[in-house]
């Protein structure tokens, strides 16, 4: 229950779901739910590692996916279909649609960190992780693109997507079976992404280190050359370069697990993710910046273990729709933001009728001032 411009209005997925999400497709736990619409403007939601917890050998899937027709969310977010063995379907156990070795210190597990439709074919941004560490903290071996072109039955590998986190475990990515050649070494500050249409004609990817304590950078990519990661330049601060190496931040401090959307109703563009200290909001004309100032949406001290913030689309009025995590329940939730109550401050201009004087500070006095201009 929490007070203030933002709701928990209820579980996606799990045993606490009013779908029952645990006994139409084994999703009995699971986190994140990356959103994104495909070209007949269905939503289509990524999971990370998910359990059916029923004890089967395919308890444990790295990533599971669903889908939705719903666009109003004033009474909760309906699933639909999960995808199953055979498909996607109304029931049945939902599947891993990336595979991954399941080996603690080689490739632990693959998560899906962003996704986004090109016409037809669809394309989801993941990340290898090698290890977790302490909490906040995990190693990838590589990050890259699948794409299906079966509107999300089949998924395939896009070699030129590939980003190699090759620092201190060379060994480890030999052991990788069938890796092709990556484009570049050392692509550590490439692992985790969220992916938009900017509206101007290009593909724009904002990228972090694994975990949750490093600076996003911005590149971008005509959609015609998407994924290839030979295609993409990067913001510098003044122009577009082809070396990722000069990327400079756009968003600074701790970012992880970034969600980006443009909202109709502030005009702007919103960049949503934890920062240690909770969940925050920020706003820019564009996507290069200028950035606002962070807003808390969730701090830590209200919900200690929230982590996964993603947007959902067709948010089209003062309410701003995500889907979050907490490590206590292991379960994706709807969550709303009131943007009315988050940009006050901002939309209302205030009339200065005078000042206060505090000579008598049991007793202050207006002294009115006519005139004075009104200020933001």
């Amino acid at each position: 229950m929490l007070k203030g411009p933002t709701q928990a209005m209820h579980l996606v997925t799990g045993a606490g779901s009013p779908q029952r999400t645990d006994q139409r497709w084994a999703l009995a736990g699971t986190d994140l739910g990356i959103a994104f619409t495909d070209e007949t403007g269905e939503t289509i939601l990524a999971f990370g590692d998910t359990v059916a917890c029923d004890g089967t050998p395919t308890d444990w899937r790295s990533n599971t996916l669903v889908r939705t027709t719903d666009r109003n969310y004033t009474d909760g977010l309906h699933i639909d279909q999960a995808l199953t063995a055979t498909g996607f379907r109304d029931e049945g156990k939902a599947v891993e649609f990336i595979p991954s070795l399941k080996i603690p210190g080689v490739e632990h597990t693959t998560i899906p960190t962003a996704g986004i439709a090109v016409g037809d074919v669809l394309f989801i941004d993941y990340m290898s992780v090698r290890s977790w560490g302490a909490p906040g903290e995990w190693v990838t071996n590589y990050a890259a693109t699948v794409k299906s072109t079966d509107g999300g039955v089949t998924w395939q590998l896009v070699p030129e997507s590939l980003r190699i986190n090759s620092t201190g475990h060379a060994d480890v990515l030999a052991a990788l079976p069938e890796l092709p050649a990556g484009y570049g070494m050392d692509n550590e500050q490439l692992q985790m992404s969220a992916l938009v249409h900017g509206g101007d004609g290009w593909i724009y990817r904002m990228s972090t280190p694994s975990g949750r304590q490093e600076q996003a950078v911005l590149a971008r990519i005509a959609p015609e050359d998407f994924p290839d990661e030979s295609a993409f330049t990067y913001f510098d601060g003044t122009s577009w370069q082809d070396d990722p190496a000069v990327a400079v931040p756009v968003l600074d401090g701790k970012v992880s697990e970034l969600s980006l959307t443009y909202n109709d109703h502030l005009g702007q563009w919103v960049a949503m993710y934890i920062d240690g200290n909770g969940m925050v909001l920020r706003t820019a004309d564009e996507l290069t910046g200028p950035w606002s100032e962070k807003r808390m949406l969730v701090n830590t001290g209200t919900i200690p273990d929230l982590y996964g913030g993603f947007v959902l689309p067709y948010n089209d009025d003062r309410h701003l729709y995500y889907v979050a995590t907490t490590w206590s329940s292991y379960n994706v939730m709807l969550m709303r933001t009131d943007l009315g109550e988050q940009t006050t401050a901002l939309d209302d201009q205030v009339e200065v009728v005078g000042t206060l004087d505090f000579s008598d500070p049991a007793e202050p006095t207006l002294v009115e001032e006519p005139g004075l201009p009104a200020v933001e």
